[in-house]
């Protein structure tokens, strides 16, 4: 068998485990986002609702509701990330498992 395009394995674990960092980072720079993002638009939303008057406990809830929005679509977007991820690893796993059928069928 022709094994000059063969990858070295550990070189595709590091790209896995960078892959699941991006997607950590991923769920974690959206929810920032949201929360950054939560507090002025519910500002102004609240601020044109309510006319002027603005609890403190309103804000705050509006922020976490900012905060959980932009967790929900970071988790999203992370998700296709790792099932990247987890593709590459079941391709590895195929292809190594073929190598050892296709080694076996030529001995004998």
């Amino acid at each position: 068998m022709n094994d000059e395009y063969d990858l070295k394995p550990e070189i595709l674990h590091k790209f896995v485990s960078r892959l699941n960092r991006s997607a950590d980072f991923t769920e974690l720079a959206f929810a920032f986002g949201g929360f950054v993002l939560g507090f002025p638009a519910s500002f102004v939303l609240l601020n044109t609702v309510l006319r002027g008057y603005i609890p403190g406990s309103v804000l705050l809830v509006a922020l976490l509701v900012g905060t959980l929005l932009g967790l929900a679509w970071g988790r999203s977007r992370a998700l296709g990330i790792r099932v990247q991820a987890q593709t590459l690893l079941m391709q590895m796993s195929m292809e190594k498992t073929l190598r050892l059928i296709a080694h076996r069928l030529r001995e004998g």
